[in-house]
């Protein structure tokens, strides 16, 4: 809430009262207040025995401003308390709770009768300053929680076990402590119980019992040397004079401090609650806690060494290959020079192999932020077990055989380290990339080496930058752990599909059979398409699709399903198939997806869409010369042969004519000229283009037809004699008049035709 002041205003109160949420969860954003109980029927659902031994209250915090006003001055209290309406106030403020720091102001708040157990309330925080300026902060939620003196516990004070802060709570068997270092003191310095250990409320209340209202007091002792305590299955009695305990501080005394490493001292716990309420007995809690007396950790220098290939002319680029494994030998001098000592891994001179796990960094959504590392070697390390590579008999004579042996696991990559015993020039240290056929890329990146699998080379996991990162060797002699990694490391995956050179046309004609020397038979469809292009890398996957969304309206109709079939359709073989009867200078060109499929069908990209031109499979008519034709007495009903105008023509006119074909794209004759109609359909044409797979003929391929133009009025043609009949009646002295007529032969797969022309006239010449 923001009040805006104007200039030379006399306003007092605060401008700003903002609640500090306690969690990001709204859900887990609650002010608790606590009742704690002697419970009488521990575990029962009868509460009325219980025994109220305290109240804690809530605490609440805010922003304010100005943050540097007097708490003198100002009033609390909570107001529009949701829920309840029948206790006024149902949320009180504690007397002599609030404190002001940096602009933070601190509360306890105390529930009245009216807030029931385990019920959440949202209220808000007035602040009234001298008596009449009021500031109320934003809605925040209160609960009254039940808890047992029981889950009054003696806890560790500095670390959490857990990520909801739940600190470490003392138990009789140790394992919450035990080798932990809140459980640890450095042999040579203190160990400061008080400050180390304290009350906590576990359970419902998880809070520490110094940030209550609740008085208490606690007592340490260091055990008596002859008393003796089981600690994790063993009898532990203190050592006679090894350690000291003085105003509640732990130490080992000066005389063989040494001797006390991994010694345990024995502490008895006391911790005295006061209830308050007045005849309620006072609840204790008692533990013995084993200190343990250790060796400091030294903290080790950090370094990082660069593998190197041996050659200089290689590197760690690699061409995506799913079928070989590939081999880097790698500069193994430099690496023990570059650890400080080849006495780190050289396990006493003894011979012996170990895979060394390579770790690729994962980054978040974006690709900025690396959030871990992940192994890319855990199928290699399952063969290095599985095949017994730890035994010195198992050790492969070569490298290159471990890598062909090392193809059956795909798109990993591993560290492989031959340790030549006495003869250290034998030692030897290759990176092995295996097949890719998993298609996974890495682009440039820095793999980090991790776990040895055979020899511990001392790997182990840092937290830098928020991040676990491996480290691979660990030189005990120098105290210095190293970084090992593989830099510019890359597989690249660039995928090509390019078409054949004899399919460059990428045209579709269909496919014709013989029998017995001649054609006999003609199916519409392509060739397989993944015959007819090439693929990059070879053992890419490729898939091909006639997308429906993507062709004409033509198309898109005849790839429907009717009647039980489809007329274009995309077949299992990757062919397009088409079934009679479809008009192909309709279709005219097709457009076909070619996917990158190597990551799985799921995973494809679209690499290319590419246009296909389908092609009849007849020609055209050969070329015929219009025709002329003249009677000066011509009268109505006059008839007109059109054998006898062709007949008329000059040779080399004539020849035209009388040579009238319609071919197919084999030179297939279909239709010629005939001396009675023109011209005639061959047997052939009906078996190739007008039956169906079966044989059948196909209804709408009407075969051929020579027919006046539609628009034509003066004239009839009887097509079986080739004769034009003039309707016309003589009127003037000149007539002149075009007849066109069509040779047309429509077929399963469109529609050929030939107009010609007959040019008629009533004129003396």
């Amino acid at each position: 809430n923001y009040t805006l002041l104007q200039e030379g205003s006399a306003f007092k109160g605060l401008q700003t009262v903002v609640y500090r949420k306690q969690a990001v969860d709204d859900a887990e954003d609650v002010c608790k207040a606590y009742d704690i109980y002697w419970m009488e029927n521990e575990g029962s659902l009868n509460p009325d025995k219980d025994v109220l031994f305290a109240s804690v209250p809530a605490y609440a915090s805010f922003k304010v401003y100005p943050g540097d006003f007097s708490l003198n001055n100002a009033k609390f209290s909570f107001v529009d308390t949701y829920q309840v309406r029948s206790v006024a106030p149902a949320l009180t403020y504690m007397e002599g709770s609030a404190k002001l720091e940096n602009g933070i102001l601190s509360l306890a708040i105390l529930p009245n009768e009216g807030i029931e157990t385990y019920s959440n309330y949202a209220t808000s925080l007035d602040v009234t300053m001298y008596g009449q300026y009021t500031s109320a902060s934003d809605y925040f939620t209160v609960r009254r929680t039940k808890a047992s003196v029981k889950s009054i516990v003696n806890a560790f004070t500095s670390t959490n076990m857990d990520e909801n802060d739940y600190p470490a709570i003392i138990t009789e068997d140790g394992e919450s402590y035990d080798g932990k270092s809140y459980g640890c003191f450095d042999y040579q310095g203190v160990y400061n119980v008080n400050d180390s250990i304290d009350a906590y409320i576990s359970g419902a209340a998880t809070v520490w019992l110094k940030s209550t209202n609740i008085s208490y007091t606690r007592v340490f002792r260091l055990l008596d040397q002859n008393e003796d305590y089981t600690f994790n299955g063993q009898p532990i009695k203190t050592r006679q004079g090894i350690f000291e305990f003085k105003d509640n501080v732990l130490s080992v005394k000066s005389t063989n401090q040494a001797s006390a490493i991994d010694e345990y001292a024995a502490i008895e716990v006391t911790t005295t609650v006061k209830p308050q309420k007045e005849g309620v007995k006072e609840y204790e809690v008692k533990n013995v806690v084993f200190i343990k007396a250790v060796r400091p950790a030294v903290n080790p220098v950090f370094g990082t060494v660069a593998l190197k290939p041996l050659d200089a002319k290689e590197n760690f680029t690699f061409a995506y290959n799913s079928s070989q494994a590939r081999i880097i030998t790698l500069d193994v001098r430099n690496f023990e020079a570059a650890i400080e000592g080849r006495d780190v891994i050289a396990n006493d001179n003894n011979e012996y192999c170990t895979f060394i796990t390579l770790n690729k960094p994962v980054y978040d959504a974006g690709g900025s932020k690396l959030v871990r590392y992940e192994s890319i070697s855990n199928q290699c390390n399952q063969y290095y077990w599985n095949n017994g590579l730890s035994q010195l008999s198992n050790i492969p004579a070569k490298v290159t055989d471990l890598a062909k042996a090392l193809e059956t696991v795909k798109n990993e990559a591993v560290l492989y380290y031959k340790n030549g015993g006495n003869n250290a020039d034998k030692d030897s240290l290759f990176l092995i990339l295996t097949p890719g056929a998993n298609f996974a890329q890495f682009k440039n990146m820095s793999l980090l080496a991790g776990a040895s699998s055979y020899l511990d080379w001392g790997a182990t996991e840092k937290m830098t930058n928020g991040v676990n990162t491996p480290y691979a060797v660990y030189n005990s002699f120098v105290s210095k752990l190293f970084k090992v990694s593989v830099d510019n490391f890359s597989v690249t995956y660039n995928f090509d599909c390019p078409i054949k050179d004899e399919y460059k046309s990428r045209t579709i004609i269909g496919t014709w059979t013989k029998t017995g020397g001649a054609y006999s038979k003609f199916i519409m469809e392509s060739q397989e398409f993944d015959k007819m292009y090439n693929v990059v890398p070879e053992d890419a996957t490729v898939e091909f699709e006639l997308d429906y969304k993507k062709q004409n309206a033509y198309v898109q109709e005849m790839m429907k399903e009717q009647n039980g079939i489809k007329n274009i359709e995309w077949t299992s073989t990757n062919q397009i198939v088409f079934t009679p009867r479809v008009d192909l200078a309709k279709v005219g060109t097709l457009k076909v997806d070619i996917y990158d499929a190597t990551a799985g069908s799921a995973k494809r990209v679209l690499f290319a869409t590419e246009d296909w031109k389908v092609e009849q499979p007849i020609l055209e008519f050969s070329a015929i010369v219009d025709l002329k034709y003249n009677n000066p007495a011509l009268a109505t009903n006059d008839q007109i042969k059109i054998i006898d105008l062709i007949n008329a023509l000059g040779a080399a006119d004539k020849k035209k004519w009388t040579e009238l074909t319609l071919k197919d794209a084999v030179k297939n004759v279909l239709v010629k000229y005939n001396a009675t109609t023109i011209a005639a359909e061959e047997t052939i044409a009906e078996t190739l283009y007008r039956k169906n797979a079966a044989g059948n003929a196909v209804a709408e391929a009407t075969g051929l037809e020579i027919s006046l133009d539609e628009n034509e009025k003066d004239f009839t043609y009887d097509a079986a004699t080739a004769t034009l009949t003039w309707k016309g009646t003589p009127t003037g002295t000149v007539y002149t008049h075009d007849v066109n007529l069509n040779i047309t032969y429509t077929h399963n797969w469109g529609v050929v035709t030939k107009t010609f022309k007959v040019t008629v006239t009533r004129k003396v010449q």
